[in-house]
């Protein structure tokens, strides 16, 4: 007996000698039999659950080949998504409103912001930051993930000041007294990574399960995740 019977649809089999059917059965998770309603009926019993596709086309799962599933979680969870942000005062205000979320000690992390898209047509600074939230450490990684920029509670963390030295391959991004506006690009986010407290095991978790649930939500099944119990070193944020 097969546990699902799906019916009325199109299914692409990519057999070039039955290339279509309209039914499905599947057993214990794997596909058993496919063809019209009539070929397959007979594998059905009292407890198949029966599937109209009304007239869809049913696919398989997706297979994503490249995707950080912890890092989608955490834009799911407690990182403040600010991808669509169409200016600084949005921005700040998206802030205040993920801060008052967080305990005293958390850092509150966002990515998403492109200032292209922004009113201001700049970077945000620190200042934009400390005005927004200067009581906690903020870091917010740019859409693209090579560049981010921090409060000043954040610089001061990560003990960067008018006399920390570029790292090769980054850069500290300086106002013209010589001091950090905050804007950190390529290898000199990791100055902020160390800094930041690492996700625990079972914040780890909760990120991975609400990914994993918005992936099968789009039809995308099998995830292969690149995290392997710690953060990447190169890129920091999802």
């Amino acid at each position: 007996m097969v546990d699902t019977l799906f019916f009325n649809g199109t299914l692409l089999t990519q057999d070039s000698q039955s290339p279509l059917a309209s039914a499905l059965a599947v057993a214990r998770g794997r596909i058993a039999a496919v063809g019209s309603l009539d070929d397959i009926e007979n594998l059905a019993g009292p407890g198949t659950r029966r599937v109209d596709l009304g007239g869809r086309t049913l696919l398989p799962g997706f297979n994503d080949a490249h995707v950080h599933v912890w890092k989608v979680g955490h834009l799911l969870t407690t990182m403040v998504n600010l991808h669509g942000v169409k200016s600084i005062s949005q921005l700040q205000d998206m802030l205040r409103s993920a801060s008052r979320k967080l305990s005293r000690e958390e850092s509150l992390l966002g990515r998403g912001y492109n200032e292209a898209l922004m009113e201001e047509g700049r970077q945000p600074t620190r200042q934009d930051l400390d005005n927004a939230v200067s009581d906690r450490r903020v870091y917010l990684t740019r859409t693209c993930g090579h560049m981010g920029v921090a409060n000043s509670r954040a610089l001061q963390a990560a003990g960067i000041d008018a006399n920390t030295v570029d790292p090769p391959g980054g850069v500290i991004e300086r106002d013209d007294r010589g001091e950090p506006t905050g804007l950190l690009q390529e290898n000199a986010v990791d100055l902020m990574n160390q800094s930041i407290p690492e996700p625990t095991r079972g914040e780890y978790r909760v990120m991975i399960e609400a990914a994993s649930r918005h992936q099968h939500r789009l039809g995308i099944t099998p995830t292969v995740s690149r995290w392997s119990g710690g953060r990447d070193r190169k890129e920091p944020w999802p």
